[in-house]
């Protein structure tokens, strides 16, 4: 498996995890996820995290909102974000 499968591996089961431990969640909640526990991994092209999201949805993990809020990063320029509603959220 080459650095973008590994990415993409590491970034699905991270999902996973947020989605368990979180109601709704957004992707830059993923990108500081991924970031802090994952600091080597980056994906050559950064837009392959809806990829991501698109998984977790057919997953049956998430579920996209019709709610948006404003990114967190600085490269995003205050573009709004989806929010999704997580689907295996365990409370607490």
């Amino acid at each position: 498996m080459g650095p973008e499968g590994e990415w993409l591996r590491v970034a699905r089961r991270s999902l996973l995890r947020l989605a368990g431990q979180r109601s709704t969640l957004t992707s830059d909640d993923l990108w500081f996820f991924m970031r802090r526990e994952y600091p080597a991994l980056a994906p050559r092209e950064p837009r392959s995290i809806g990829a991501v999201f698109l998984y977790g949805q057919r997953q049956g993990w998430i579920t996209r909102s019709e709610r948006t809020v404003v990114s967190a990063q600085r490269q995003c320029h205050g573009r709004g974000k989806t929010v999704w509603v997580s689907l295996i959220h365990q409370g607490g």
